[in-house]
């Protein structure tokens, strides 16, 4: 069994992204985060500590519909898949503006 964070996936870009989304330094977020991980804490206490009473899910949701937006990027998920497949990619409800397989015909 492998972990995702730090292990298959490396959490560096995300805290940037959570730094930049306040306008703190990455090096604040992250020892924020290192201290609240090292008490057994959640590791969103290190958003609430520069935004106390902060919701980590809306700003979760507020900075992923931000992001592509503030770059100008019109972003698209395609592939040569089925219909079956075009579903369980919108069910994921990604960050793009539209999914398109080559069996779902749009």
């Amino acid at each position: 069994m492998f972990d995702v964070g730090e292990t298959l996936l490396d959490d560096t870009r995300e805290w940037k992204a959570w730094a930049d989304w306040p306008g703190v330094p990455p090096h604040t977020m992250s020892a924020l985060a290192g201290a609240v991980i090292a008490q057994g804490r959640d590791n969103a206490d290190a958003l609430r500590l520069i935004r106390p009473g902060l919701d980590a899910a809306a700003e979760r949701r507020a900075r992923e519909a931000a992001e592509p937006r503030q770059r100008g990027l019109w972003v698209g998920a395609t592939g040569n898949q089925t219909a079956h497949a075009a579903e369980l990619l919108r069910a994921l409800a990604l960050l793009v503006n539209a999914v398109a397989t080559s069996g779902s015909g749009a």
